[in-house]
């Protein structure tokens, strides 16, 4: 089931919009590119320190141009996203989010606008949170469960 909905990908995208101004790029300061970089799961947030309070977080696993990837903020609500990057944007964005105790199950949306990771700071994988790196998990199975 497809659906128009405000989910923390949307937020967070408008979020950046407004944070671009003052923010300093990912990728400014070398020629490589997200799409460049190696399969991996990368860690990025709207703070270069994780675990800030109010902070947007994304947990991006990527295999060649597919990424699958987690949204956050304080680990409270969390959405699933899928897409294809092209050099630092992330494009055909599918999210799937769960409502906390609607009991409805994950209900799916497309983005209007792609994710540009050049508004965020790349922090180092080794400080992703478990409960992330286990949502994450839980959004592979999810995608690899759901047609394209």
């Amino acid at each position: 089931m497809l659906m128009k909905s405000k989910s923390i990908l949307s937020i967070s995208l408008l979020n950046l919009a407004i944070l671009a101004a003052g923010a300093i790029p990912v990728f400014s300061q070398s020629r490589q590119t997200f799409q460049s970089l190696p399969n991996g799961v990368y860690f990025y947030g709207e703070s270069q320190m994780p675990d800030q309070k109010d902070t947007f977080y994304f947990v991006l696993r990527k295999t060649g141009n597919n990424i699958v990837g987690m949204s956050y903020a304080g680990m409270e609500r969390s959405e699933c996203f899928r897409g294809t990057v092209r050099q630092n944007t992330i494009n055909n964005l599918t999210v799937a989010e769960v409502e906390p105790g609607s009991g409805i199950g994950w209900q799916f949306s497309q983005a209007e606008t792609p994710f540009d990771l050049n508004e965020l700071y790349r922090i180092d994988s080794k400080q992703i949170p478990e409960g992330a790196l286990a949502q994450l998990q839980e959004c592979v199975r999810l995608f690899s469960n759901t047609r394209r």
